[in-house]
Order: structure tokens, then C-alpha cells, then sequence
């Protein structure tokens, strides 16, 4: 069978292995940043990469509150305790809390080396904008376990391009499609591809 491909023209990056353990400590004091920061009033987050670091410090008027230093993997760690997040924070704090960790994920990703991608189709309908629409929803929580319907609501595209669009993502690992649950998860890839989309529209 005849494969197709549709290149994407744009640069994503890479992501280098890193061999540091896990350390529990870094990702609770990480945690405990971004509660800090959501919860309170003009308080920010100020975020550096430096090699595979990410350097996370919150500042409230200018004073530093607290720093960790994050490997890959240690950022990969937070998702499960801010998915898990207890209902007694409140509701703006948690969504604050999965808005910081998307932008803690996009500063990672935009700092590794590039290279080209190329969009498997398989012959499938595909127009890049609806792609592009489907991906950059996902994308604005991606904590979030997103069911088709959801990306159907918010995107106002049919449920039939959805579920196409987030097979295409997951095959060529943009993310994971978990079919029984009809359900789509961005990774770390398909954040840099909403990234770096952004960018080259900007310039």
C-alpha cells in the first residue's frame, strides 16, 4: 500500500535523554512552588533552561520565594500530583497550577535541538489548519485527559475530523489516543509543535 505523508514545515525539537534520577524532593518542592505561586496575590514565576535543567523561581515584588532545579524527568513526574490535585485547593488555583506546569513543559521543549517532522497520513483526509485547530485546543490544558467531545465543544469542528485529527497526533506521537475511553492526552512533542507554530506565526 501507497503511503502518504504530509511535511509539516516548521522546526521541532528534540529532546536529549537525561540520565539524573528522579529526586521526590525536587518534585514536591516543585509542587509546592506552583500552589505557593497560584495562591498568591502578584506573585509570578520566573523559568530558565540551562542545558537539561529548568530552573523554576517565584517571586512576589520582586523577592524570590523559593528555586528548584528540574531534569526531564522530574518534570515529567509533576503530572500525576497536579492531575491529582485535592478539591480543597480552589478551582482558579488548580487551573492556575495546570496552566504553569503547560508553561513549564513549552519553556523545556523550546529549548532543545531541531529538526524536521513529518506527518504521517496514510492517505487520511487532512487540511493543516483543522489539524492545527485540534492540536492548539488540546494544547491549552495539557494536563487534561481530553474527551472527543470536549475538543468537539470547544473547537466547534464535527466529532468525525476530531477523533480523525487526534489519530493522526497519537500515530505520529504527538500524543497518546486511548480508544476505549475515545480520549487524547497531549506529550511533550505535540506541545512543541503548538509552540513552535506560535512562533513562526508571530515573526
Amino acid at each position: 500500500m501507497k503511503k502518504s505523508y504530509f511535511i509539516i514545515g516548521i522546526i521541532l525539537p528534540l529532546f536529549s535523554q537525561s540520565v539524573s534520577a528522579i529526586s521526590p524532593l525536587n518534585t514536591e518542592h516543585a509542587l509546592t512552588i506552583l500552589k505557593n505561586t497560584c495562591s498568591t496575590p502578584n506573585a509570578k514565576l520566573d523559568v530558565k533552561v540551562s542545558g537539561d535543567l529548568l530552573q523554576v523561581q517565584s517571586f512576589v515584588a520582586e523577592a524570590s520565594k523559593g528555586r528548584v532545579l528540574l531534569s526531564k524527568k522530574e518534570l515529567d513526574a509533576l503530572v500525576a500530583p497536579v492531575t491529582d490535585l485535592s478539591n480543597q485547593q480552589p478551582v482558579n488555583v488548580r487551573h492556575c497550577i495546570q496552566q504553569e506546569l503547560g508553561k513549564l513543559f513549552n519553556a523545556m521543549a523550546a529549548s532543545s535541538a531541531e529538526e524536521i517532522i513529518f506527518i504521517k497520513t496514510d492517505g487520511n483526509y487532512f487540511v493543516t489548519e483543522e489539524f492545527d485547530k485540534v492540536i492548539t485546543t488540546v494544547s491549552t490544558n495539557p494536563t487534561k485527559d481530553w474527551g472527543v467531545d470536549d475538543v468537539v465543544q470547544q473547537s466547534g469542528m464535527s466529532p468525525a475530523k476530531v477523533r480523525l485529527y487526534l489519530e493522526i497526533a497519537a500515530q505520529n506521537k504527538l500524543g497518546i489516543y486511548t480508544e476505549w475511553k475515545n480520549s487524547f492526552e497531549i506529550g511533550r512533542k505535540g506541545l512543541s509543535y503548538v509552540l513552535i507554530k506560535e512562533d513562526s506565526m508571530n515573526q
